[in-house]
């Protein structure tokens, strides 16, 4: 269920690696990030907290079924706060990526940041 079209299984297992060798440090990772094709560090971003939150998806939904089968009754907000918890540990969202709107975010950043004096009046 970690499958994406453009990105392999070693690419992503690389990311992951970075990620946890250098705590989510995109700038480091950004920079450390050494395979074909290059890609922005916004793409690295998404396929990472896409990666994290399905791997926390699917985790939660096999303690639910587990729970299921075994006779016993799943506490659903409990679950979800706990997977919130995991989720926020991890320093990701459990509301999904919007690499467009990083993107444009970043855009407009850049363009605040490179403002002229003549500008700012």
């Amino acid at each position: 269920h970690l499958a994406a079209p453009d990105w392999t299984r070693s690419d992503s297992d690389h990311l992951r690696d970075l990620c946890q060798r250098y705590d989510c440090r995109w700038p480091v990772i950004h920079d450390r990030y050494a395979h074909v094709p290059e890609r922005p560090l916004e793409q690295l971003q998404h396929r990472y907290f896409t990666m994290v939150q399905k791997l926390l998806k699917a985790r939660a939904m096999r303690a639910q079924a587990g729970g299921i089968g075994m006779g016993k009754e799943v506490d659903v907000a409990a679950l979800k706060a706990d997977t919130e918890a995991k989720a926020q540990g991890l320093g990701v969202s459990t509301k999904p990526y919007s690499l467009e709107y990083e993107e444009q975010r970043r855009g407009h950043l850049k363009a605040l940041f490179n403002r002229t004096r003549a500008h700012e009046k």
